[in-house]
């Protein structure tokens, strides 16, 4: 039995490409590509770290953003290889576009979750290319044409209801009632 035990969790746990994963987004609001964009970085990693990023002209509060996270995952047995934090881009002075600022940013947000590092940057979008190499770690694309999800963000912020098929349920009760349409993120 105890072979058997082994075995199982060398399959399922042993077994990942990568030790540490990490994940940075607004996911302004979280939607179905963010899912699969986590999905797939939990199925590659024995544990998995997910920043998300606010700024100040957000209408949707980071911490409720984080819940929705993990909320998606609070049923499945992926929950407990899954760690989310709120980073503040603002209050560390950070322009969206500074792969230096973010990585050193970033490594001192990993090690107040006392990681030591990441292995894997998952992400959809090629400029964190040079933020994963800063981090000393790999850049691995997923769904860069979106092409299993076509969506993004900011198309649900410009016409939510056109887009709302792309929200889990949760996440649109909570948007009920607020105006995205003119939030630009």
């Amino acid at each position: 039995m105890r072979s058997l035990f082994c075995y199982i969790r060398y399959m399922y746990e042993d077994n990942k490409a990568f030790k540490q994963g990490l994940i940075c987004g607004r996911f302004y609001p979280y939607h179905l590509g963010h899912r699969f964009l986590i999905q797939t970085a939990l199925e590659q990693c024995k544990s998995l770290l997910v920043v998300v990023c606010a700024r100040r002209e957000q209408t949707i509060d980071v911490e409720k953003r984080a819940e929705w996270i993990r909320e998606s995952f609070a049923s499945t047995d992926l929950l407990d290889r899954l760690q989310v934090v709120c980073f503040d881009q603002d209050q560390a002075g950070l322009a969206d576009r500074d792969p230096e600022g973010w990585a050193l940013a970033i490594q001192k947000v990993m090690a107040q979750c006392k990681i030591s590092g990441a292995d894997a940057v998952f992400a959809n979008e090629g400029y964190k290319v040079r933020f994963a190499e800063l981090l000393g770690a790999q850049m691995v694309a997923v769904d860069p044409g979106r092409t299993i999800h076509s969506i993004s963000a900011t198309q649900i912020r410009r016409h939510p209801d056109q887009y709302k098929a792309f929200l889990e349920p949760h996440v649109l009760d909570d948007l009920e009632g607020q105006s995205l349409a003119h939030d630009r993120g």
